[in-house]
């Protein structure tokens, strides 16, 4: 679980994330929503414990987040950026087994556990085929998926994820959002995901945190989220139709006349 209390941060002089104060359960994906700038990114880069400067509180599991050691903050908090790996030669195998790396205990070999992880998120990815090929060699859809595979690889109890859906097909999209249902399933952990496909975090989450101006404008589940609070957040006119299955909406762009 995560607590937050009054959690500001300041930049160039200027409030940027403005006394935002929530709690993050475990077992729960979190949606957050708002207009570029809004804070999206930056909160995510706070909880993930990247910035130490801010003011207020952050608990993981009534433990400050700032009291864990870098080693400690990479078992429990995997955060996808959307950062191209830097070692483009190593083989799309051995850079998924460096997820593991954080679980490893010292001159210890990883374990077929580890091994096993690895073998679970390739299949999870559709990414077999490519299990020898290098970083550098996979088409950029391919590519995207490797790098969620490595993040979902990492098995932290606590998952960020900014803004994953960008450059993944349709298929791919499906693939995780399977694989996020599945890591949330069995309430022990907690995935925060930040993007601006809005369709895909109301279809995915179980709770919506709107940002506005760096502000909790509104916390709400999925199917509270209406034209209203579109037009008054994003500034657009949209239409919503509901999802048959489970209730939520759908956002749909009026035709051009």
């Amino acid at each position: 679980m995560i607590e937050i209390t009054d959690l500001s941060f300041t930049c160039n002089e200027k409030d940027v994330i403005k006394g935002i104060s929530t709690r993050f359960n475990d077992g729960e994906i979190i949606g957050i929503i708002g207009k570029s700038g809004s804070g999206k990114t930056l909160l995510l880069k706070l909880l993930s414990g990247m910035i130490k400067d801010f003011d207020g509180e952050i608990l993981i599991n009534k433990r400050p987040l700032l009291s864990f050691s870098r080693r400690e903050l990479q078992k429990n908090i995997s955060f996808f950026r959307n950062i191209i790996p830097d070692n483009s030669e190593e083989t799309l195998y051995n850079f998924l087994i460096l997820s593991r790396l954080p679980h490893k205990k010292l001159l210890n070999p990883l374990s077929d556990y580890d091994i096993q992880v690895v073998e679970e998120t390739m299949n999870m990815f559709e990414l077999e085929r490519y299990r020898d090929s290098t970083l550098a060699s996979l088409p950029d859809g391919v590519l995207k998926k490797a790098m969620l595979a490595f993040f979902f690889s990492r098995k932290a109890s606590i998952f960020l994820l900014d803004n994953p859906t960008a450059e993944l097909d349709i298929h791919s999209t499906s693939l995780l959002h399977k694989a996020i249902c599945r890591y949330a399933l069995d309430g022990q952990n907690t995935v925060i995901l930040a993007l601006n496909d809005l369709n895909f975090i109301l279809q995915t989450s179980d709770r919506i945190l709107l940002l506005n101006n760096g502000e909790l404008a509104m916390e709400a589940h999925p199917t509270s989220i209406d034209v209203d609070i579109i037009r008054e957040h994003f500034g657009i006119e949209v239409f919503l139709s509901k999802n048959i299955f489970n209730g939520r909406p759908n956002i749909h762009f009026f035709p051009e006349n």
